[in-house]
Order: structure tokens, then sequence, then C-alpha cells
């Protein structure tokens, strides 16, 4: 019997690994702006609703999470879009103490060239609308050092992990021709803000991103 247990433990420890080597490879795929698997239509505010959901029962089960969507089309990944919002809401949840506050929203937004140069990374996107997915903590904030080193791979302030998911929400965004740009101050938060071109579909039948051809 002890022998078929310990067995089941190394089948496990196994398994365990080999999806961390998976999501590993995912990350650093996304961070390269490689690995888009499935490029279609999908609606922004119900993945994140349902990210969102899922993540309530674990990653951020210890603090509140407000959310407010519209619903807005975007031409992406859903797979990577969906990292990207697990990214932010867990790298928020990891900053907020028991009881804190995260507030996530969805919507639209037309994007001028002045919005864009003030922008973290995507300043040679097009100006036009955007659909847009911002992550908001009240948590411990971070210092202009921090800042200056978030998205780099393999840096991470936490005691576990391989400092990839902030990497590859920006490879993810750059992939797609978005931009994004991030505000925080040591003990009064975070705020990250991520901009996807909209879907157009002029009479319904075109799937084209604004600005490109």
């Amino acid at each position: 019997q002890s022998e078929i247990v310990q067995s089941g433990g190394q089948s496990g420890a196994i398994l365990g690994g080999a999806q961390r080597a998976t999501d590993l490879v995912t990350k650093m795929l996304a961070y390269a702006g490689e690995g888009h698997a499935s490029i279609g239509r999908i609606d922004l505010d119900a993945l994140t609703r349902d990210t969102i959901a899922e993540l309530r029962e674990s990653a951020v089960a210890h603090c509140d999470v407000v959310y407010e969507g519209a619903a807005v089309t975007i031409h992406a990944d859903a797979a990577q879009v969906r990292q990207v919002v697990t990214n932010l809401t867990v790298n928020a949840g990891d900053a907020v103490d028991a009881g804190g506050r995260i507030t996530i929203r969805t919507g639209r937004q037309t994007l001028t060239r002045s919005d864009l140069a003030q922008m973290r990374f995507g300043r040679d996107v097009q100006p036009g609308e955007y659909a847009f997915l911002d992550v908001q903590d009240d948590g411990i904030g971070m210092d202009d050092l921090t800042m200056r080193r978030l998205f780099k791979p393999f840096f991470t302030t936490k005691p576990v992990g391989h400092g990839l998911g902030l990497a590859a929400v920006q490879g993810i965004v750059v992939g797609h021709r978005g931009a994004l740009t991030v505000v925080s101050t040591p003990g009064e938060g975070s705020r990250f803000c991520v901009w996807f071109p909209i879907a157009q579909a002029p009479h319904g039948t075109t799937t084209g991103i604004l600005g490109f051809a």
C-alpha cells in the first residue's frame, strides 16, 4: 500500500513539474511576441468576467474584487488575453493584504497621439478606438526602482515566482499592437491599464483591427 501511495505522489510531482514547465514556456513565448494560437473576435468583458470568477476562488480569495465592465469586441488570441487578465489580477492580489480591494474595469476609449505618447509602451501604435482593461489595487505600491525593472524577464519581488508574469503581459500587448501604462505610489497602490485595438466589422462582414490593412 505504501508503495502505491509513493508512486502516486511521484506521478503528481511529475505532472506538477510538467505543468509548471508548460506555463514557463508559454510565458516566454508571450514575452517574445510568439505563440499566437487562434486569433478571433472575442468579447473582452465576457472573457474578463469568466477569468475573475475563477480567480475569486483561488488567487484573490483573500480580498474584495470589484468589476465594472461593458461589452467590447477585440480581434485577439483569447488564451493570451486571458493570460493578461490573470497576470494583472494575480499581481494585484499579491500586492494587497486580506480585506484589500482590487477594482477591474473594461470598456472602450478613444486614444489620441498625445495619450499614446504617455504610455509605458505602445507609443508607436495608431490613434483610434481601443478596448481597455484597467486593474487597480490599494496595496503596497511600488518605488521608482521597482517600476523601472517591472517588465524585465525574471525580475520579481515575490519570494516564490519566476518573474515572467508582467514580461508576458508586455509581450502579449505589444504582439497585439496595443498599449500599456502603469501608475504606482509606495503605500498607495498600483494601477495597470492595457489597451487593445477594437475589432471593426462594418456591415457585419469584416474582422480587421483598427489602423491595419
